[in-house]
């Protein structure tokens, strides 16, 4: 029923009863597709959207976004009359010696003014110069006509579904009011005219003109709700929507003011949704591939066998590579199919060099299958968060929740948001590098001087614990602790220690010393630079740095 010539129809001879006479102060666009004519009392906004296209009187109010004004020519001029061409949603609004044409369809949808002598002036959206549209000289019998034709059973293409027939072979009525025409006078939609009886040709043609009586009398509007929760409007109760919540106004320019405003809150509720779903899609997809890349210990294993492998071909065959070679192809005399090996070189190095490059690449299995089922364990712990971020998303209903979720995601970096920053109610915890240990202890890692920041003075709680190398810059580190003052094992303070090494400046030593202390006694000096502090109950351990993320 939306966007339907009737329903334009009724509101342009509302408008043209309140508008006429009225003084036009200013002219001006402050969104996309809407433009405001300004009177003394009231605003006219004509919305010229094709999924959303309006045409509304509003009470005086602010607006607070930036206007721009436009057709100068119609200051101060008053509204003649307002009119809408026959069975088109094409509205001419004379104001003074001009014609504002406004047109409410595809995309051709636009305002253009003219002049007294229908000249073209100007356009609300960029067009070239146009002429004034006219109703057609020829054009479909309107439904008032059709309705009549339906008695003289000569007249009409007998083979026609009557619902086609309706609205295919008449101007102004749509699939859906020709469904209601049928579905009032008893009559399957898909019956051909040629099997009607006569007594269904005079309940057709009754329903017809009734239907438009319906369509053209009265100012009542009906606001219909689907399960989506998307809205119908319609200038006419419809028999085909009884199932579905209904709400009646006594002016369509109300009722079409809430539809309005639902609709833009529908869109945008939609979008956001629509935003937020890529998103937990990318980001699951992200941790899924991460997990299944992640190497487990008899997979390090082979890749030590291959590399030793590949270190003693080398040193077998010494004297037959030739030097500066990127790689090269051996027979493998280690293995009984003595099969061909491919063993790539750096050519800038010697065959011994890249022998014991082979040898020294998982001289420590123990140590990395260490280190990669840390950082299994880190991406399950985040693929369970995941699913229930997910489940709250499942949760959304309305567009405040949607823009509540959306702030959620954008503060933990799965959306983007120009010159966004963590707000105070945020779950910042998404804002710092992570991982797990032991399968309990939740380690986060700050990410710069005012993560750091971020990390210790607004997410630890003070009977956390805080780490950081000893005498160089670096990440700070907080393990979360369940129980207040109650410490991991010491294996876990040390695994935490190691990554407090491995993201400081002291990377690449063998042995770093990394001091800890609860985050109660860990305080920022007056006026410091970020990620400045100043520590006191201090312990030390000395380890080697740990690369896990």
């Amino acid at each position: 029923m939306y966007r339907n010539y009737y329903l334009f129809a009724r509101q342009v001879r509302f408008l043209n009863e309140k508008l006429s006479g009225k003084t036009v102060v200013d002219c001006f666009t402050h969104r996309k597709d809407e433009l405001v004519l300004n009177f003394e009392d009231s605003f006219l906004r004509i919305g010229i959207s094709p999924s959303l296209p309006y045409l509304l009187n509003y009470e005086p109010h602010n607006i607070k976004e930036a206007k721009f004004r436009v057709f100068d020519e119609l200051h101060g001029m008053k509204v003649k009359n307002i009119s809408i061409l026959p069975y088109d949603k094409i509205v001419n609004i004379r104001l003074g010696q001009y014609l504002l044409q406004a047109v409410f369809f595809g995309r051709s949808s636009n305002v253009h003014l003219f002049d007294e002598s229908g000249q073209w002036c100007a356009a609300f959206k960029k067009s070239e110069a146009i002429p004034i549209v006219s109703p057609p000289k020829t054009s479909p019998p309107p439904p008032e006509v059709l309705a009549g034709s339906l008695s003289a059973a000569g007249s009409i293409p007998e083979k026609i579904e009557v619902s086609r027939y309706l609205s295919e072979l008449s101007i102004g009525l749509n699939r859906l009011l020709a469904q209601e025409i049928c579905l009032r006078a008893g009559i399957s939609t898909g019956k051909p005219l040629a099997d009607l009886t006569n007594d269904e040709r005079d309940k057709l043609q009754i329903s017809l003109k009734e239907t438009i009586e319906r369509l053209n009398l009265g100012n009542s509007a009906f606001l219909y709700g689907d399960v989506s929760g998307g809205l119908h409007l319609s200038t006419m109760e419809i028999l085909q929507w009884r199932h579905l919540p209904c709400e009646k106004f006594d002016l369509l320019n109300v009722a079409w003011i809430k539809y309005v405003n639902e609709f833009q809150q529908h869109f945008q509720l939609r979008k956001i949704k629509q935003r937020c779903l890529t998103a937990l899609d990318k980001h699951e997809e992200y941790l899924r591939k991460t997990l299944s890349r992640i190497a487990d210990k008899e997979q390090l294993l082979q890749r030590k066998a291959e590399a030793e492998r590949n270190g003693n071909l080398l040193l077998t065959n010494l004297n037959t590579i030739l030097p500066g070679s990127s790689k090269v192809t051996l027979t493998n005399i280690f293995s009984p199919q003595q099969e061909k090996v491919e063993i790539s070189l750096n050519p800038a190095k010697s065959i011994q060099e890249n022998a014991r490059k082979y040898f020294e690449r998982y001289k420590d299995v123990e140590t990395k299958a260490g280190q990669l089922e840390i950082k299994k364990d880190s991406i399950r712990n985040l693929i369970i968060k995941h699913k229930k971020l997910r489940a709250d998303f499942e949760k959304i209903k309305s567009l405040k929740q949607a823009r509540q979720f959306e702030k959620r995601l954008i503060d933990r970096h799965l959306i983007q948001s120009a010159g966004s920053e963590i707000s105070a109610s945020a779950d910042i915890q998404s804002a710092f590098n992570r991982v797990l240990l032991d399968k309990k202890w939740e380690v986060f890692i700050g990410r710069n001087a005012k993560n750091n920041d971020l990390l210790t003075f607004r997410f630890a709680k003070k009977h956390d614990l805080w780490l950081h190398a000893q005498g160089v810059p670096g990440s700070h580190v907080v393990v979360k602790l369940p129980v207040k003052d109650q410490l991991p094992p010491k294996e876990v303070i040390e695994q935490a220690a190691a990554i407090a090494a491995f993201n400081s400046n002291a990377k690449n030593s063998n042995l770093v010393p990394v001091n800890y202390t609860f985050v109660r006694f860990v305080r920022k000096p007056r006026k410091a630079p970020p990620g400045t502090v100043v520590i006191s109950r201090e312990k030390t351990v000395f380890v080697k740095p740990l690369k896990i993320i």
